[in-house]
């Protein structure tokens, strides 16, 4: 019998077994998951079981089993709550006992006093994208970006930020070519400038401009909270078909060119997107330095962009031209409105 094993990205092993069994015997093979490793699989993070122990503030977690902890906060976290089956073993670690929505986290202790506050900590995504954006949903698409893509052709990646959206999740893609954000029906239906395509588990259809046969196509577990799907969109000459990465299949394929409509005008041409979702975090392909974005008036924030990672200092710079006034809001985390910062 032999064997060898590698490391991989991930901090776990695997091997690669060369044995020899007489008929009789029956192999069973199981594989350890290795939960140490520095990531997380969902937005929540309550797989995570890694070693970091300081906050996005910087300060260091303290221990989940401290006597003063436990007599400050009046709780006591079960073993079972943890990943590590374990409020002993989990030490100092950021991690999510509550299954809290934000992630991984920790208590505190401000120095020289004995009191403790929770505080996030930053855990990347085992399966991390570039190009990040956090839509939740809107009764529109307050905010249209410039579509940056190959003519004809564009794709997007979804990911779920908390599995436990998975039964109600949605997504929609508005295509227009018009820099106003609005209601996909009135720029799809009336003023005949673009298309609205939905994807979600309960199935996924163009919702406008609307067909006489409306048909709802099955797509179970296109959205999910533990790994991405890609979906690839071409259009061209009034027709636009959309499909899953790694398939040529489509699972939509529908008429949206209308007569005497811009899009009759113009029919192998987007020029600008919107996206509206279910806690849904979206991944482009067309990466770029320079994001030209459009927003209407408003208080709802449906989209949050992460950092750049390359951005290592504290400085954001944005041009803005507006007719009134301009809010800009920084989250500690995308699902949550607070902890937040906005600026006028």
């Amino acid at each position: 019998m032999g064997y060898r094993c590698l490391e991989n990205k991930y901090s776990s092993t695997e091997c690669d077994f060369n044995v020899k069994f007489p008929k009789k015997f029956l192999l069973h093979v199981g594989i350890l998951y290795d939960d140490r490793i520095e990531c997380k699989l969902s937005g929540p993070g309550a797989d995570y079981g890694g070693t970091k122990q300081i906050t996005t503030s910087g300060s260091k977690c303290v221990s989940w089993h401290k006597h003063h902890l436990e007599a400050a906060k009046g709780l006591k976290f079960e073993d079972r709550v943890f990943s590590d089956r374990s409020r002993r073993k989990a030490e100092n670690y950021c991690r999510n006992p509550t299954g809290d929505v934000g992630g991984p986290w920790c208590y505190v202790e401000e120095e020289g006093f004995e009191y403790f506050q929770k505080e996030y900590c930053d855990v990347p995504f085992c399966d991390d994208r570039d190009c990040l954006i956090f839509t939740k949903n809107s009764t529109s698409h307050p905010i249209l970006t410039k579509l940056r893509a190959a003519s004809g052709n564009t794709s997007f990646w979804f990911k779920l930020w908390n599995p436990d959206d998975e039964k109600k999740a949605q997504v929609s893609i508005l295509l227009s070519l018009l820099p106003i954000p609005a209601p996909a029906e009135t720029v799809a239906e009336k003023w005949t400038a673009g298309v609205e395509l939905v994807f979600a588990n309960s199935g996924s259809r163009q919702t406008f401009p609307a067909n006489e046969e409306e048909n709802f196509e099955n797509t179970p577990e296109i959205l999910v909270g533990t790994k991405w799907t890609g979906i690839w969109i071409t259009w061209g000459g009034g027709f636009i078909s959309a499909g899953i990465e790694g398939s040529l299949k489509p699972i939509l394929m529908q008429e949206y060119k209308k007569k005497r409509g811009i899009t009759s005008l113009y029919p192998d041409t987007f020029l600008y997107y919107g996206l509206r979702g279910t806690n849904v975090l979206c991944s482009t392909t067309f990466c770029h330095d320079h994001c030209e974005t459009y927003t209407t008036f408003g208080i709802d924030f449906s989209q949050v962009w992460a950092m750049q990672k390359t951005n290592d200092t504290i400085d954001v710079r944005f041009f803005v031209r507006a007719s009134q006034n301009i809010q800009i809001r920084f989250y500690q985390k995308p699902s949550m409105e607070y902890p937040s910062v906005t600026q006028l």
